[in-house]
């Protein structure tokens, strides 16, 4: 099939629809299990996907997390929310994107944004894990699910889609 502009291959159309989705699949498989406390003081166990997760990490206050240390909360909280955070700015990026690997002539406006979002995806599993054992270290019942495996492995995907599709960046002079 041949569109003005666009050449189907199945080394174009491929890696994005895989990555597209992984990302949804990553989106939807279970992520956080989490306990706090709710308005009420009761135990709440959380078990949440991607969107929900990174909103709870980012918005739970520390004195609500039963812990042994809570001095240690508000660091691990941060760094598993860069995680966390990574992931969901990643997979918007990546969803939104992704059709630029099947053009002809890939603009770099759009290519660079892809290509960050293949590294923030597949880094984001570093500061998730590390963010974790810091949270179970303080105290924390905290556990991830397997939503983060499809996440990585949808920036690899996109890392290696990129680097192939590097060639055929624009070569207008100029921005």
């Amino acid at each position: 099939m041949q569109l003005r502009g666009v050449t189907l291959t199945r080394g174009r159309v491929v890696p994005a629809a895989v990555s597209v989705v992984l990302v949804g699949l990553g989106a939807l498989l279970p992520y956080l299990r989490m306990q706090y406390l709710d308005f009420t003081v009761q135990v709440v166990d959380a078990r949440l996907t991607l969107f929900p997760a990174a909103t709870l990490v980012r918005g739970v206050d520390p004195q609500w997390l039963p812990a042994a240390d809570p001095a240690r909360l508000p660091l691990a909280l941060n760094v598993f929310n860069l995680g966390a955070s990574m992931h969901q700015i990643g997979a918007v990026l990546a969803v939104l994107l992704c059709w630029a690997l099947v053009v002809d002539e890939i603009n770099k406006f759009f290519w660079w944004p892809l290509h960050l979002a293949g590294w923030v995806l597949a880094l984001g599993f570093v500061p998730l894990w590390a963010g974790l054992a810091m949270l179970r270290s303080a105290g924390v019942v905290a556990g991830l699910g397997v939503g983060w495996v499809p996440l990585t492995l949808a920036g690899v995907v996109i890392l290696v889609s990129t680097f192939r599709a590097h060639a055929r960046l624009d070569t207008y002079g100029g921005i």
